[in-house]
């Protein structure tokens, strides 16, 4: 869910408030999720574009980045 949203441009602050999380939870959260999709291999592919996984992490500031 929270990737969907970010991919759409949702901010932190409005995704934390639909979920009821911190926004510090929220990105812990996408970052857990997001290193797991990007590292699965689904047909020669990840399920997760990893640029796609990079622009939202250039969006979000430098808190989101490994």
């Amino acid at each position: 869910m929270s990737h969907a949203a970010l991919r759409a441009g949702a901010n932190l602050t409005d995704i934390a408030e639909a979920t009821g999380l911190d926004a510090s939870d929220v990105v812990r959260r996408w970052r857990r999720w997001a290193d797991v999709q990007t590292r699965l291999d689904i047909g020669g592919r990840p399920p997760v574009d990893s640029a796609e996984v990079q622009a939202i992490e250039r969006r979000m500031g430098s808190g989101v980045v490994r």
